[in-house]
């Protein structure tokens, strides 16, 4: 029997996705961590990853600019 299938996001992202996201690059969403602007920041040694849930609070708390 075939099960629709559902969209699943991700627990986190790296910073390359959240810069695809936001349409800036790579380095401004480290630039963005190391200051404590952006939310859901996590390291792990070298590794900057993001959790999706705290992004998606963010984003929907941000005011819509046209």
């Amino acid at each position: 029997m075939h099960q629709p299938s559902t969209a699943v996001t991700p627990e986190y992202l790296e910073p390359e996705d959240v810069a695809a996201l936001l349409g800036v690059h790579r380095k401004a969403i480290y630039d963005l961590a190391a200051r404590g602007e952006i939310p859901g920041a996590h390291r792990a040694g070298h590794m900057l990853r993001f959790r999706c849930d705290a992004l998606i609070e963010w984003f929907d708390a941000a005011p819509l600019t046209s």
